[in-house]
């Protein structure tokens, strides 16, 4: 698991400064401006996928999958990076998650492109109380048309927390998800 959290930040870090480094130059700003995966601007989408969510709590080490659902909304301020919010549904239905992230998009061809998302999260489970979390994940869009985009999403909450004094537990949940974007 510690190989598939590092893969994912090393990924998100690298996208984002990817997408930086390209919205600072001028090679984007040769391509056509007819690109379907080229957008600035507000969107939205809706995700579906599954969790692989582990807990360790006093050593006792437990894991199982659950259904997840994301309504997000975004905007780009620049065809490279934006702001995302997220609210979504995790251990199928019966537990909520927020988050917030800074986005980092590039462009790969004109059906194609791939983000990244550094952020933080807020997950309320069944458990009493909530938690904050770092928020990462990386996705990638097929463009259908110049508006509606086929998504595909990999992200990972880690969080450890107290639930009362003295009792420690470790999350992770990490979850694959696909669904479809409108941009605006």
């Amino acid at each position: 698991m510690t190989n598939i959290r590092n893969f994912v930040v090393f990924s998100a870090v690298s996208l984002i400064s990817c997408a930086s480094i390209a919205g600072n130059s001028d090679i984007l700003s040769r391509q056509s401006t007819g690109m379907w995966s080229q957008h600035q601007g507000t969107y939205l989408g809706i995700l579906l996928g599954f969790n692989l969510n582990k807990f360790n709590f006093y050593n006792l080490n437990t894991q199982f999958h659950t259904v997840t659902q994301e309504l997000f909304l975004g905007h780009l301020f620049t065809p490279n990076w934006g702001l995302e919010g997220e609210v979504g549904s995790y251990f199928s239905g019966l537990g909520l998650a927020m988050r917030g992230s800074v986005k980092g998009y590039l462009p790969v061809s004109n059906r194609i492109s791939l983000s990244a998302d550094i952020g933080a999260s807020y997950i309320s489970t069944f458990l009493e109380k909530g938690f904050v979390g770092p928020y990462f994940g990386v996705s990638g869009n097929f463009f259908l048309s110049k508006q509606i985009a086929w998504t595909f999403n990999i992200n990972d909450i880690i969080s450890s927390y107290n639930v009362t004094p003295g009792i420690k537990v470790d999350t992770n949940f990490l979850s694959a998800l696909t669904g479809f974007t409108y941009y605006s």
